[in-house]
């Protein structure tokens, strides 16, 4: 699954059969079609590929509301995502929510289960902290398609926007996710959700607070966000 995981954050374009053609060229893993297409799915990972469409319809009737949407200032939208994160001898899952124009990770949580619960705690979270946006985007997966997720912004007046799962319009949480296991996870062993949890904690606060962003003029994404919520 490791091995899985470190080639999909290099490349997210490799769906199962092209995952499956790499651990045996590059590994020598001989392993079955279905065996990956279930830990990739198990993983939350799904090669990217591009929309059939320009407009994708999305379960419950809704669409991409960001796509060439000019984002310029904070709580304009922010993006929620899920991904597997591993532990020694196990995983589990991180969900995160950040803020589309500062990058900044308004909420994040590490669970043992890929359940709507995680991911309503921490939009609860986020709102509780920073407010609401005027859009909160998402992939179509269950757990932000649920009723009481949605609810959770709707009745605040928040715009529901939904892209394709796996496709580049939520790139931006996508690098984020790289970005966090490559410095965090990788560089470390952790023996339980636990550790993990703290070690999480304490990187995502020296990523909103101390980490230079190229993309943002080598600012951190506190200093965007704060340098412009008001204004």
């Amino acid at each position: 699954m490791e091995l899985i995981d470190e080639k999909y954050q290099h490349d997210p374009t490799y769906g199962a059969r092209r995952m499956q053609k790499y651990l045996l060229k590059r590994h020598g893993y001989k392993v079955n079609l279905k065996r990956i297409r279930r830990l990739m799915k198990k993983m939350g990972l799904r090669g990217i590929s591009p929309p059939k469409k320009t407009t994708i319809s999305m379960e419950k009737g809704y669409t991409n509301l960001i796509k060439n949407l000019f984002v310029n200032r904070p709580n304009r939208v922010w993006c929620a995502d899920i991904t597997y994160v591993k532990v020694l001898g196990g995983f589990g899952y991180g969900v995160a929510i950040i803020d589309l124009y500062s990058r900044k990770v308004l909420s994040m949580d590490i669970s043992n289960s890929m359940g709507k619960e995680m991911c309503l705690e921490a939009a609860k979270e986020a709102i509780k902290r920073y407010g609401v946006p005027e859009i909160i985007h998402t992939d179509k997966g269950r757990q932000f398609m649920s009723d009481e997720f949605i609810r959770l912004f709707k009745e605040q007046g928040v715009k529901i926007s939904v892209g394709d799962m796996g496709f580049r319009d939520n790139i931006y949480i996508e690098r984020f996710w790289r970005t966090y296991k490559y410095e965090c996870i990788y560089l470390r062993e952790t023996n339980t959700l636990k550790d993990l949890r703290e070690i999480t904690k304490e990187w995502v606060s020296y990523y909103n607070s101390d980490r230079l962003h190229q993309s943002l003029e080598y600012r951190t994404p506190n200093e965007v966000y704060y340098g412009t919520v008001g204004k």
